[in-house]
C-alpha cells in the first residue's frame, strides 16, 4: 500500500470513529433519568463489580443530596453508570 492510500485509509477510519462517537454522545444526552435507573441492574450484572461499592455510592449520593451539595460522580463509577466498561475499587466525587 502506498503512502497516499494509507493516509486515505487512516482518514476514513478517523471519520468513522468521529461519526460513531457523535452518535454515542447524542444517545447518552437523550437518556432520561428513568431510563438510566432502569438500566442500572444490567450495568451491574455485566460489569460484576463489588456490589458494596455501588451501595456505598448510593449512600453517599443520598447524604450529599440531603445536605444540599452540588456534586457528581466521576471516574470508574460514573463510567459504569453510562455503560462504559471500567473496573474500579473506589468512588470519585466532584463537589462543586
Amino acid at each position: 500500500m502506498d503512502q497516499q492510500m494509507l493516509i486515505a485509509e487512516i482518514q476514513r477510519k478517523k471519520q468513522g470513529f468521529k461519526i460513531a462517537n457523535e452518535q454515542r454522545v447524542r444517545e447518552l444526552k437523550a437518556r432520561t433519568h428513568e431510563h438510566w435507573l432502569k438500566s442500572l441492574p444490567y450495568v451491574f450484572k455485566v460489569r460484576e463489580s463489588d456490589p458494596y461499592l455501588f451501595q456505598e455510592a448510593a449512600d453517599i449520593q443520598k447524604t450529599l443530596s440531603a445536605s444540599g451539595l452540588d456534586f457528581c460522580f466521576i471516574g470508574g463509577v460514573a463510567l459504569q453508570m453510562w455503560g462504559e466498561v471500567r473496573q474500579t475499587k473506589d468512588i470519585d466525587i466532584q463537589i462543586h
